[in-house]
């Protein structure tokens, strides 16, 4: 398994002739550049060539040989101690670039860059003890604020453990904060070791892509992307992700007609990754001759193929249909457009002045999760756990709003709105609660002291199908707060205050705030333990 983070090692590779150039960026440049190829239970053949290449050549492009860290064949120990080296290092106007060649795996959700010491036959459960999590290699890179930061993994070969649930090989998408990470294919596919040449088949091309002046990163990335795509006829596609904040050129001068993409394949680098529809048939309209229509079709095929059937007004008592998310594993339930009364409901004595009445349609049905985001769905798709109450059925806790925006965005779904969530949770019925309160909701009146958040669906569900809309945690919707409800259902709507919506109550408040038209308030980039959130999908 070889393959996720060798995009970024683009950006730091110099021009094969032996002459000095000076990069734009910053000041000063560190590299840390990891081999692994010689595993007693599975060799590889070019990650050390690959890692090898990489060192040389970075000195030619303004990298102090003091800086390049070179490591090959490390064992676990080795491998924690020269990451712990290099990000002690790092300085805030810095350039970062970390490159890991070897053996990788998944496992829920978290990438691993495997050592030569890592047990033949290990299974699932052994990972984290025996290998690296790549996603705290991001966190510790990010926390130094390096001004530049690149991750390079070519780590997507094959599965090295005995035992893997999902069967599946390949990595997980993987994506930080103002960091440019690079697959050198696509989360949850395998790349080429091309074990005929001297590299592998991705860094064979970024090697001749990047003594070419002029490109910024982001062109020379989409130029190797087309040909490691166009040489392997389609099997392994570049993945990029995150993005650099400033534009770097790291061989200066003007760049050739010929080097440049042209407008077919540029178009294609950004969509070829999208699970939009919409998106192949735009480039099919505009690009339905070049050669990129062929697997544009197909990819638009296998989209309308696993798209969700048209559904009709749910019966009663239940939902509609459901699907599974296959990024985060949760269950989704289709939510029907409709029209309803938002805000206070008819003889609701406990309403607050800021549940005023308003009349809202939804005009077009949603998708929306099943229960609250579960601790294990944020472990699969984050690689982190923040929550106080631990526990991987319990609702995930202390994310901030901006936390829960990057998870949705990341699952492909996004936060609903809050005239949607309030219009989910509803159900179609108009009392304060869709149920007796002891049955749907857990609020600080039957929740012990400590104990926290509850497993999900524990209660009953609400007419849709839906668990949890009141009670056992705050969830954040897309809205920015307001005095009084809007009504609105546009998630990107203007911003009336610097606080977003959170709705629902949780167990940690009062059986009032467990009403489907309590809402309150909170600063979008703090998280509290009683507040998580669930996605919704167009």
């Amino acid at each position: 398994m070889r393959a996720v983070l060798l995009l970024s090692v683009v950006v730091l590779f110099a021009p094969a002739q032996d002459r000095r150039v000076t990069p734009t960026g910053p000041s000063r440049r560190l590299a840390l550049v990891i081999g692994n190829d010689a595993y007693p239970w599975k060799r590889l053949v070019n990650s050390v060539n690959d890692a090898q290449a990489l060192a040389r050549l970075l000195p030619q492009l303004g990298f102090a040989a003091a800086d390049v860290t070179l490591a090959t064949n490390t064992t676990l120990r080795q491998l924690q101690r020269a990451a712990r080296e290099f990000v002690e290092k790092l300085r805030p106007d810095d350039l970062a670039l970390v490159y890991y060649s070897g053996h990788g795996v998944e496992v829920r959700g978290e990438n691993y860059l495997v050592p030569v010491d890592f047990p033949a036959n290990a299974t699932e459960i052994e990972v984290q003890d025996e290998a690296y999590s790549a996603q705290q290699l991001l966190r510790n890179l990010e926390a130094t604020q390096a001004r530049v930061r690149l991750v390079i993994l070519d780590a997507c070969r094959d599965n090295p453990l005995r035992a893997k649930r999902s069967g599946a090989g390949g990595l997980a998408r993987m994506e930080g904060r103002g960091t440019l990470v690079v697959f050198a294919t696509g989360a949850g596919e395998t790349a080429d070791d091309n074990p005929r040449g001297g590299n592998g088949l991705f860094t064979a091309h970024l090697l001749r892509a990047l003594p070419t002046p002029g490109l910024t990163v982001d062109q020379m990335l989409k130029q190797v992307a087309r040909e490691v795509y166009r040489e392997s006829q389609g099997r392994q596609s570049p993945a990029v992700y995150g993005l650099l904040m400033e534009d770097m050129t790291f061989v200066p001068g003007a760049a050739t007609a010929a080097s440049k993409l042209d407008p077919a394949s540029e178009a294609w680098a950004v969509v070829r990754n999208s699970t939009d529809p919409a998106l192949f048939e735009a480039f099919l309209r505009e690009y339905g001759n070049s050669e990129f229509a062929g697997a544009a079709r197909l990819k638009l095929a296998s989209l309308r193929a696993s798209a969700p059937p048209s559904v009709s007004p749910p019966t009663s008592g239940g939902n509609s249909r459901t699907r599974i998310n296959l990024k985060d594993g949760l269950t989704y339930v289709w939510i029907p457009p409709g029209s309803f009364q938002m805000g206070c409901s008819p003889n609701d004595g406990e309403c607050s002045k800021n549940e005023k009445a308003v009349r809202v349609t939804i005009s077009k049905g949603f998708w929306l999760s099943e229960t609250e985001v579960t601790q294990a769905a944020y472990q699969r798709v984050m690689g982190n756990n923040p929550s106080v109450y631990k526990g991987a059925d319990r609702p995930v806790d202390t994310v901030s709003w901006l936390d829960a925006a990057k998870y949705c965005s990341t699952a492909e779904g996004r936060l609903p709105t809050e005239a949607e969530w309030e219009y989910a949770a509803r159900g179609g019925t108009t009392s304060a609660r869709y149920g007796n309160l002891e049955d749907v909701a857990w609020h600080s009146g039957n929740t012990k002291a400590g104990a926290g958040s509850h497993p999900v669906k524990q209660k009953q569900p609400n007419p849709f199908g839906l668990y949890d809309m009141l009670g056992n945690v705050w969830e954040w919707v897309a809205d920015w707060y307001g005095d009084e409800l809007q009504g609105g259902t546009d998630p990107a709507g203007p911003a009336t205050g610097t606080l977003r919506v959170e709705r629902g109550g949780s167990f940690g408040y009062l059986a009032r705030n467990a009403r489907a038209s309590d809402r309150t308030s909170a600063n979008p980039s703090a998280g509290v333990n009683r507040g998580g959130f669930r996605c919704a999908m167009n």
